[in-house]
């Protein structure tokens, strides 16, 4: 399948501004406050710590057409550390991991039928100088997803590349939220498939 690419400039490429398009949807971040909340309670009931290496957080919302997707992982698991990026080597590790992370198509597969399509990524780092400061050390890449569906009834199932892309993750605890519908899985690197129920 053939999905247009988030657009960034070469120099910064994970300042892409997708702000407006939420403001523009007042009822998926209604939702998307719901997908938090209730990772939250899926995280206490299941001992996950909010970061623990090789763990990362997926929350996803489908609302009509718009299907949005947040994206948190341990640095260690993206680019193998957590200090900040002060040395030349360590600060191109994370801009290229922040370039992975903006290449939508290649993280996220739908199926042919429900003709989605990539309209905005952004990506940031706590690890680059500049960034927020980091909690404890604990350093994360974070990302956020649009994609706009032209059959969103037949989505089907997503298949998520991050395992591939980021192979020391073995698990990705996901929220899913599709209308009045709300559910959550964890996804290893064998079992990477989200189904949605219509």
């Amino acid at each position: 399948m053939s999905m247009a690419k988030p657009t960034s400039k070469p120099d910064t490429p994970c300042t892409d501004d997708g702000s407006h398009l939420m403001r523009n949807n007042f009822a998926v971040m209604i939702c998307g406050l719901i997908a938090l909340s209730l990772a939250g309670g899926v995280q206490a009931q299941s001992g996950h710590a909010p970061h623990t290496h090789g763990e990362g957080e997926l929350s996803i919302v489908l609302d009509g057409s718009l299907l949005t997707i947040d994206v948190s992982l341990p640095g260690a698991d993206v680019v193998g550390f957590e200090h900040k990026a002060k040395h030349e080597e360590d600060i191109n590790k994370v801009r290229n991991a922040m370039a992975s992370l903006l290449a939508a198509d290649k993280l996220f597969q739908f199926q042919n039928s429900a003709a989605c399509e990539a309209i905005e990524a952004k990506a940031k780092s706590s690890l680059i100088e500049g960034d927020e400061d980091h909690d404890h050390g604990h350093g994360d890449f974070d990302a956020e997803y649009a994609f706009r569906c032209a059959s969103p009834s037949e989505i089907g199932e997503l298949t998520v590349k991050l395992f591939e892309i980021f192979p020391s993750l073995h698990e990705l605890h996901v929220v899913l939220v599709t209308g009045s519908t709300q559910s959550a899985t964890t996804l290893k690197p064998n079992e990477n498939i989200i189904r949605f129920v219509n």
